[in-house]
């Protein structure tokens, strides 16, 4: 009750401050006022990701490297980066004490019973929109834009899937399934070094969709109820912020506060249950991501088929040239004693 009553008065205040009393209006206003932040270190302190994230995209198209190619600005970039990451590496350590904690607090808080029943509807709530999305979603788009049977197509993935389940990350995933790309279907190395790259850093389709079921899930178990716009805003604001997810363990956890915030739904103590979970969980939208990732070079294969023609091998081409064809080159060359010419070494109308 307490926390329905926060996020109402929550709610009226940014209605009051928007000016309207149309919740989807107000919403679509502050999502278009979070992508141009008013002041960036206020965003990055606030987490808006949005106007991080647009700034971001700003800087970066605006900014000049030097002659040998390098920036100050990046490279003030990149070492704040590693700064962070061996920051967070060491917050890392801590957390199966900290995940302890906050499980105690809702063990202690909550009735068992309730926590179990909670959780079986996230994990299955989670589980059956990933299953929809891998084997119907996937399967019908990949049948209609080409004509073909997925599931063979599918079948030969599987090595990928079976490591992204075991390691839980798109990048480390990548060399399986740019393998069963190109050696199992058929997928030409020009698209396939193209395409899957790409949809290891921006394809996540399971990320979105576990990080929308998260943020449903706790607005329901703390008695909350989510109106149209309030899901509008979260599904842009998933969509946007699981691009930029970064393709390792968990890393989809960062922006379930963001998700949340953006809809109005404080994060509370059963957060923790979340993480406590979210090893499972990353297991099964990984496995979505890649199928995306597969699925998607695969129907970008059938429709630029002119790309599928291989350079002929130069070496391939002597082995198999025709003997006629092969002439020696004789240069004259002058000996001691004014003698005739001798031949120079044979030689290929071929280049080698």
């Amino acid at each position: 009750a307490e926390n329905a009553a926060a996020a109402g008065a929550k709610i009226a205040s940014f209605q009051k401050q928007c000016g309207r009393t149309g919740e989807v209006w107000c919403k679509i206003k502050g999502t278009l006022g979070y992508l141009v932040p008013q002041n960036i270190v206020d965003a990055m302190a606030s987490s808006q990701l949005l106007g991080v994230m647009s700034f971001g995209v700003a800087v970066g198209l605006l900014v000049r490297p030097r002659e040998d190619g390098t920036s100050a600005i990046v490279d003030l970039a990149d070492e704040v980066q590693s700064v962070m990451l061996r920051m967070m590496s060491i917050l890392i350590g801590f957390t199966p004490l900290a995940v302890c904690s906050l499980l105690c607090y809702v063990v202690m808080a909550f009735n068992i019973a309730q926590v179990g029943k909670y959780i079986g509807w996230l994990l299955a709530a989670g589980f059956i929109s990933q299953f929809l999305q891998a084997f119907a979603v996937y399967p019908l788009l990949y049948f209609t834009l080409t004509r073909k049977n997925p599931f063979p197509y599918i079948k030969n993935i599987t090595p990928a899937l079976a490591t992204a389940f075991a390691t839980a990350s798109s990048a480390a995933t990548f060399p399986w399934t740019l393998q069963c790309a190109t050696e199992k279907n058929g997928i030409p190395h020009t698209i396939a070094n193209f395409v899957l790259p790409l949809g290891v850093t921006i394809n996540m389709d399971g990320t979105c969709m576990t990080l929308i079921t998260s943020v449903f899930w706790l607005a329901y178990s703390q008695g909350l109820t989510l109106g149209f716009g309030s899901i509008l805003l979260m599904v842009i604001t998933a969509t946007i912020s699981s691009i930029g997810t970064a393709p390792i363990p968990s890393a989809s956890l960062v922006l379930t506060g963001t998700i949340a915030d953006a809809a109005g739904v404080p994060l509370g103590q059963l957060f923790g249950v979340i993480v406590a979970v979210d090893w499972l969980r990353d297991r099964v939208r990984t496995c979505v991501n890649v199928m995306g990732d597969s699925i998607a070079v695969g129907i970008l294969a059938i429709g630029f088929k002119h790309l599928d023609k291989v350079e002929p091998d130069p070496q391939a081409a002597v082995e198999h040239a025709d003997p006629s064809t092969i002439y020696l080159d004789v240069e004259p060359t002058k000996k001691q004693g004014g003698s005739k010419t001798a031949c120079s070494a044979p030689a290929s109308r071929h280049s080698l």
